[in-house]
């Protein structure tokens, strides 16, 4: 499941994002939380974030932080859009203005 948020107010953007994580952290306290940004980006843990479960719990929240400011990165980002579109796991995507090929990539 990707929860995808985002636009050129961003710290209204990134309260949204917050927001959400705390509220699901609270109805899945088991569950465990994983933040990337561009500094700690891994394509093959996104991968594994996608497919894996926790330990003692069947879910992990995914919170993916600004990913796309880095333009090294995007690319690889997007190319594993569809593994946690099809993940039972919660990835949130939260980025600030983003071009609109991008924009509709992740909104698909």
């Amino acid at each position: 499941m990707i929860i995808f948020i985002h636009g050129e107010d961003k710290d209204k953007s990134r309260k949204k994002a917050h927001e959400l994580i705390d509220n699901l952290r609270k109805k899945k306290p088991d569950a465990s939380f994983f933040r990337i940004n561009s500094e700690n980006w891994s394509g093959e843990a996104i991968s594994e974030y996608a497919l894996g479960q926790g330990l003692f719990s069947n879910k992990y929240i995914v919170f993916l932080d600004m990913v796309c400011e880095n333009k090294d990165l995007k690319d690889s980002f997007i190319d594993r859009l569809d593994e946690m579109k099809d993940s039972e796991n919660v990835f949130i995507i939260l980025e600030g203005k983003l071009d609109k090929a991008s924009t509709t990539k992740i909104e698909k």
